[in-house]
């Protein structure tokens, strides 16, 4: 969301037509400036960030189907128990 309305921003401050005397028509207004964060934001997320901390990757297959485990255990059991075991599974409690 963060990302989003940051780039939304920038995006207002593209010159659409520089010979204008309003700067309200001289620059980018809101359907210009959506598109552009949107087509950035796309951009930045569709690349691998290399990082040191995990966090940032992906999750591993074995973390996929530990999840998965948790999600068929979840459909089992009360929603009390469905929270520890889900966390439990997934190795963060």
């Amino acid at each position: 969301m963060l990302y989003d309305v940051l780039l939304h921003e920038i995006g207002h401050l593209q010159i659409i037509d520089e010979n204008r005397r309003s700067a309200r028509l001289r620059f980018a207004q809101e359907k210009l400036a959506q598109a552009f964060a949107t087509q950035w934001r796309k951009n930045f997320w569709s690349l691998p960030f290399p990082h040191e901390d995990a966090v940032h990757d992906p999750p591993s297959a074995e973390e996929l189907r530990h999840l998965e485990v948790g999600r068929a255990e979840a459909k089992i059991c009360g929603l009390c128990e469905t929270r520890t075991r889900i966390f439990t599974v997934v190795g963060r409690a």
